[in-house]
C-alpha cells in the first residue's frame, strides 16, 4: 500500500549516497584531528538534505499548494507510476487512511515526514540485519574453508583438496581428479583457490 513512498525514499536516497563518500573524504583530508566532529557536522547537514528533499517531493505530490495531499492528488501520482485509473483511486484511498493520523481526509507535510522517516529507518534496520546475516554466512565460509587450506595460507591446493577428501573417505578420488576440480574454480589461473573464489563456488 504504501509503495509510491518507498519508491520515493530509494530515490532519493541514491541521489544523497555520492556525497555523503565526497564529503566524509574531504573531512578526513582537510580536518584530520576533528575528523568526528566533521562527520558529525556532515551527517547533520545530510540529514537537512534529505529533509529537505523529501519536502520537495511532498510539495510535489501537493499540486495545489494547500499544505495537504488530497486522495486525488495522491491519485494523480499513483497514475505516473503506472497504476491504472481505478486502482489508483483505490489504492490512494487506502493510503490516505493509513496516513492521516489526524482525522481530517488529507495527509500534511508531519504526516508525510513521520511515515519517510520512519521508512528510512526500517530500511536501515533490514540493511543493517542483511549485513550481520552475510557476516555470518562469511563467517560459515570461512570455517569450512580453513578445513581444506590446511597450512593456513590463505590457498587451497590440489594436494590439500585431496588429502582432506581422502581423510573424508573419498578414496577414490585421485589427484588428478582434485587438479580438475581446482581448475573449475580457479578463476585468476594460479593454479589455487583463494577464499573469494572458495566463496563464489559455495553462494553459486
Amino acid at each position: 500500500m504504501l509503495q509510491p513512498f518507498t519508491f520515493l525514499l530509494r530515490k532519493a536516497k541514491s541521489m544523497f549516497k555520492q556525497p555523503r563518500i565526497m564529503m566524509s573524504a574531504c573531512c578526513k583530508e582537510k580536518l584530520p584531528k576533528r575528523k568526528f566532529s566533521c562527520m558529525s557536522t556532515a551527517s547533520s547537514f545530510l540529514h537537512m538534505e534529505l529533509s529537505s528533499q523529501f519536502h520537495q517531493v511532498f510539495k510535489l505530490i501537493d499540486s495545489n499548494g494547500d499544505g495537504k495531499i488530497s486522495t486525488a492528488e495522491l491519485s494523480e501520482v499513483l497514475a505516473c507510476l503506472g497504476y491504472n485509473k481505478c486502482s489508483a483511486a483505490k489504492e490512494a484511498e487506502g493510503m490516505v487512511r493509513v496516513l492521516d493520523f489526524n482525522g481530517d481526509g488529507f495527509v500534511d507535510l508531519d504526516e508525510f515526514m513521520v511515515v519517510v522517516m520512519n521508512g528510512m529507518e526500517k530500511e536501515k534496520e533490514e540493511e543493517e540485519e542483511e549485513e550481520e546475516e552475510e557476516e555470518k554466512i562469511n563467517g560459515y565460509l570461512m570455517d569450512a574453508f580453513l578445513v581444506f587450506d590446511t597450512d593456513k595460507n590463505g590457498l587451497i591446493s590440489a594436494k590439500e583438496l585431496h588429502r582432506v577428501l581422502f581423510n573424508l573417505g573419498c578414496e577414490n578420488c585421485s589427484l588428478r581428479d582434485c587438479k580438475r576440480m581446482i581448475k573449475g574454480v580457479d578463476k585468476n589461473g594460479d593454479g589455487f583457490v583463494d577464499f573469494e573464489e572458495f566463496r563464489c563456488m559455495m553462494r553459486s
